[in-house]
């Protein structure tokens, strides 16, 4: 195994301001986008339990139209009803 010399240079204690500056705009931005994609999750997570609420009204308004017009087949565009024999 051979071992690759180090370039022979004086060992530093810090990272020049440039690319101490540049690491900390990068490490910024990566945490900001974290943040962004935790706050998205959080009004996803939000809104599927919204749609879920949603749903479940839906299904209980339509036991009512069933009951009412005898479906729950209806365009939602003009209030037509829909019966079986339509459908086809």
């Amino acid at each position: 195994m051979t071992k690759t010399k180090a370039k022979n240079t004086k060992r530093r204690d810090n990272i020049t301001n440039d690319h101490l500056s540049e690491l900390q705009r990068l490490v910024g931005s990566a945490n900001n986008t974290s943040m962004t994609i935790g706050t998205l999750e959080t009004r996803k997570f939000e809104m599927l339990q919204k749609m879920d609420v949603i749903n479940k009204e839906l299904m209980k308004f339509e036991a009512v139209l069933q009951e009412n017009y005898g479906t729950n087949n209806i365009d939602v565009t003009n209030g037509k009803i829909i019966y079986d024999e339509q459908a086809n």
